[in-house]
This record gives structure tokens, C-alpha cells and sequence, in this order.
């Protein structure tokens, strides 16, 4: 249960960071509902039935689809913000792990 949390929470800040990318306010609509699901049911499927990790890539393609019809289909747009996203994301999930990462290493020492 907590690893569905933590893939909702991810799922969830990745579309957030997207929303802020394109200036807009974060809004739970049809479109987002069905991103969210069919991420959780991918990320599900890795974990729960030992699908190769790589089938986490189709999430990029269906992130390009999904700031297409939330957005607009303009593919420089679309493919910068998403680089910026996975780039924001990413520092931010570095940021946090770094100090559980210093405490575990004293804590052994």
C-alpha cells in the first residue's frame, strides 16, 4: 500500500510540475484522472508482476499525449517542458534522499 502512495505522490508531482510549467493551476479533470490511472497501472504492473523496468518509458509518450490534449500540440513546447520536468523533478527527488542518505551513513559508522 505505501508503494502505491509513493508511485501516486510521484505521478502527482510530475503533472504538478508540468501545470506550473505551462502557467496554469493544477485542476483534477478528466484528462488528469486518466493520466494518473494508466501511470498507476503501468508503475503497478512493474512492481507487482516483474515487468522489465523499461515499460516505464511509455509514461514519457503518454506524457507527450497528455500535455497535447490538456495543453496545446506544440511539439518544441511539449518536449522542453517535459525535459524541464523530468530535470525539476529529479533534483527535487535528489534534494530530499540526500539527507536520509548522510544519516544512514553515520548511523553505520
Amino acid at each position: 500500500m505505501i508503494t502505491n502512495a509513493c508511485l501516486l505522490l510521484e505521478i502527482l508531482s510530475f503533472t504538478f510540475c508540468l501545470h506550473m510549467l505551462y502557467g496554469e493551476k493544477f485542476k483534477l479533470d478528466i484528462a488528469t484522472i486518466s493520466l494518473l490511472s494508466v501511470c498507476m497501472i503501468i508503475l503497478a504492473a512493474m512492481n507487482y508482476y516483474d515487468s522489465p523496468s523499461i515499460y516505464s518509458m511509455i509514461i514519457y509518450p503518454i506524457m507527450f499525449i497528455y500535455c497535447g490534449v490538456r495543453f496545446e500540440f506544440k511539439i518544441k513546447l511539449i518536449l522542453i517542458n517535459l525535459v524541464f520536468c523530468v530535470v525539476i523533478v529529479g533534483v527535487i527527488q535528489i534534494v530530499t534522499m540526500l539527507p536520509f542518505w548522510f544519516l544512514r551513513i553515520t548511523w553505520l559508522s
